[in-house]
């Protein structure tokens, strides 16, 4: 029956439900008239506890013969200034709390700051955690398993004011036989944000929702402007992969081209016996109309200067982006710490970014 659902999801939070006929001019003079006056009644719950769970109400009238249209009730969550709390967040958010933050499982993350919006620069994280780490409940009957878990990233400003909050819960079923190769896989939690130039802080939760083994993760994130010329961040490129094509109306992701997908790498120490060439990717934004841009990475290592390459650009795409995506040598470079900077010039503007790596033998 699947009216039914609809009817109770109309009915219970203060609509109504047209079924079953084809003239809908009643329903629709009903709508303007509910939209055209209606009763807003607002009271202090007498629970003051923020525990995220589902509260009923009920309103009543003396006048008779009088039918009242409401919701069904209330999710009691805190307001929060980054929007709505959701039911499945208030645990996470209580991780946040703790005089000792948990740490039952790793958490490794990055953040990649690309050009400016309306609303601030566009910064992409990326998050990475073990699906080994969560409890996984069996069905032999029917052949499946199931894990349920949730993350939730926070980015708050100097005075700890919340700016952007993003979440997902994740309940999977999947078939049995698959899961010692899902086990040895990692869950990607991949969001945009939008956040103004600045000096923030960057806290990420991960739950069991099964265990309740919880893991928080907290780094500091700057964010600069990017006002004429500009960067992106320099990106060391774990792999890429063939992707689909992006569907229709779905958020630009500037990870992605046509018909490849960057994996960024989150300071994952770089095998130099298996790699002889270091994958970069970095997004030059020059100012329109103006000369050529010319790019200098400059290698570094405990602020001694081990290398410097010029780089000729190619011309800017059809959004009047260059992107660069090339493998630099590394050979001559020791196991250790090293950092890259990337200089941009266009004339007498110029831009640079910086980002570090470590060299295993």
């Amino acid at each position: 029956n699947w009216k039914q659902p609809l009817k109770e999801l109309s009915e219970n939070t203060g609509g109504f439900a047209v079924l079953d006929v084809n003239d809908y001019k009643k329903p629709m003079a009903r709508l303007a008239s509910d939209l055209g006056g209606f009763y807003e009644i607002a009271y202090a719950p007498s629970v003051a506890a923020w525990d995220g769970g589902f509260r009923s109400t009920d309103v009543k009238v003396s006048r008779g013969g009088t039918k009242v249209q409401h919701p069904n009730g209330y999710f009691a969550t805190p307001p929060d200034e980054a929007g709505p709390i959701l039911a499945y967040e208030m645990p996470l958010l209580e991780a946040f709390q703790a005089a000792e933050p948990k740490k039952d499982f790793p958490i490794t993350a990055g953040t990649f700051a690309f050009g400016s919006g309306p609303e601030g620069r566009e910064i992409t994280l990326v998050a990475e955690l073990p699906i080994a780490s969560f409890k996984v409940t069996t069905d032999p009957k029917a052949q499946l398993c199931k894990l349920h878990f949730a993350l939730l990233a926070l980015v708050k400003d100097e005075q700890g004011k919340a700016v952007e909050r993003v979440s997902q819960d994740y309940p999977f079923q999947g078939p049995l036989d698959k899961l010692p190769q899902l086990q040895q896989g990692n869950v990607v939690f991949k969001r945009k944000l939008a956040v103004p130039p600045g000096t923030y802080t960057l806290e990420l939760v991960a739950q069991d929702r099964e265990s309740a083994a919880t893991s928080v993760h907290r780094v500091p994130l700057v964010v600069a402007p990017a006002e004429g010329l500009a960067m992106s961040s320099v990106i060391i490129v774990r792999r890429v992969e063939p992707a689909p094509a992006a569907q229709p109306g779905a958020p630009e992701d500037p990870l992605r081209g046509e018909a490849m997908r960057i994996v960024p790498s989150l300071d994952d120490p770089i095998s130099k016996a298996a790699t002889a060439k270091l994958p970069v990717y970095v997004i030059v934004y020059p100012v329109a109309g103006g000369a050529a841009p010319q790019m200098t990475l400059e290698f570094s290592s405990d602020g001694k200067a081990e290398g410097r390459n010029s780089v000729v650009l190619p011309a800017a795409d059809a959004d009047g982006r260059i992107r660069f995506l090339a493998p630099i040598p590394i050979a001559k470079y020791e196991p250790g710490r090293h950092e890259l900077k990337i200089t941009v010039r266009q004339g007498t503007a110029q831009a640079e970014e910086k980002t570090a790596f470590t060299l295993q033998p």
